[in-house]
């Protein structure tokens, strides 16, 4: 994560970081690396560190501080932020310094995108570019290009947890691909596992529960591996959130029968992505995997017992709770058992 970023702090200060890119978690992430990294060189901060906005005179008087000379002190640090709101005059400013920056000072200039004001080579965004990778670092970061599996491992390290890559595809799967609501549920999870303990399926499944419909899968995935204790408590979770009996018998019934698909076309040897395609499972097709390799109950019993359950909340007067309960009972049991 960030690895050419960390490598260029490594060495002795440069006289100018451009950092840009769409991905804001990981934009700020470099943002605070950088600064931490070179912070030590401008002690005494209070004089020989500034911090200005783009949008308006700030980014102008950002480049001005940037000529001042460090006062008692290695280096000058001055950050630009925002850069996507910066004005063509502040961007011809800004070009001008890079070519020629002050060898004393390390300016950080951090922002979502570069406006281009122009076009082709004499395109602004381009001369910066060119610019800042003559004389210093420039750190482009780009949201499709990330992988939030691989975050998710490195921020649970960082915690001083193990998690693997089958745990960290599950928990993306749950929690969708945008880095700060992964990284938020990483924690959650490093939280809610004993110190220092590896991040299982079973944590980052009880932990993880910032996305709608994480436990309507696991209600339904716990049926398909026979976890009674899962499957109850899950549906006493949704029941309690007021989810009515007759929409959780669909919703089983629709994913025990998107599982019996996934099944079949796995032991025909489809490719995984093609699967998730044809059967738009994006979000919770890592679970629905694991679960369809643990085995579960066949076509024929379940559409049985749902049919069942069914009729049983038609006639019951009373709440189906009960009658829900077992279901999941049925369900639940072993193979073979009476």
């Amino acid at each position: 994560m960030l690895k050419d970023l960390r490598r260029a702090l490594q060495g002795d200060a440069l006289p100018v970081y451009l950092i840009h890119g769409d991905e804001p978690w990981l934009l700020g992430q470099a943002r605070e690396l950088t600064m931490q990294a070179l912070r030590p060189t401008c002690e005494p901060a209070s004089f020989n560190f500034s911090s200005h906005d783009a949008a308006g005179d700030g980014g102008i008087q950002g480049v001005q501080a940037s000529r001042t000379l460090p006062m008692m002190a290695q280096r000058r640090l001055v950050l630009i932020e925002n850069l996507q709101g910066a004005s063509k005059g502040f961007l011809e400013e800004l070009v001008a310094y890079v070519e020629a920056p002050t060898p004393s000072t390390s300016l950080v200039v951090v922002g979502a995108k570069i406006p281009k004001h122009g076009r082709g080579k004499t395109a602004l965004d381009k001369k910066l570019i060119a610019a800042a990778g003559k004389v210093g670092h420039v750190e482009t970061i780009k949201a499709k290009d990330t992988r939030p599996e691989q975050v998710a491992m490195a921020v649970a390290n960082e915690q001083g947890h193990e998690l693997r890559r089958a745990e960290a595809e599950l928990l993306v799967e749950l929690a969708g691909r945008e880095l700060s609501v992964v990284v938020q549920e990483v924690h959650k999870a490093c939280l809610y596992a004993d110190e220092r303990a590896p991040l299982t399926e079973e944590v980052i499944t009880a932990a993880c529960t910032a996305v709608a419909g994480l436990d309507h899968w696991a209600l339904t995935g716990a049926i398909a591996t026979r976890d009674l204790d899962a499957a109850l408590s899950r549906l006493h979770r949704l029941l309690s959130d007021g989810v009515a009996e007759h929409q959780l018998l669909a919703m089983i019934l629709w994913q025990l029968r998107q599982m019996l698909r996934v099944a079949e076309m796995l032991r025909r040897g489809v490719p995984e992505q093609q699967i998730r395609q044809e059967l738009r499972l994006y979000r919770n097709f890592s679970a629905i995997r694991n679960a369809v390799r643990s085995g579960f109950p066949g076509a024929a019993e379940v559409l049985g017992r749902v049919v069942q359950a069914n009729r049983e909340l038609n006639r019951s007067a009373a709440g189906g709770g009960a009658v829900m309960e077992s279901l999941i009972w049925d369900l639940c049991r072993p193979a073979g058992a009476a």
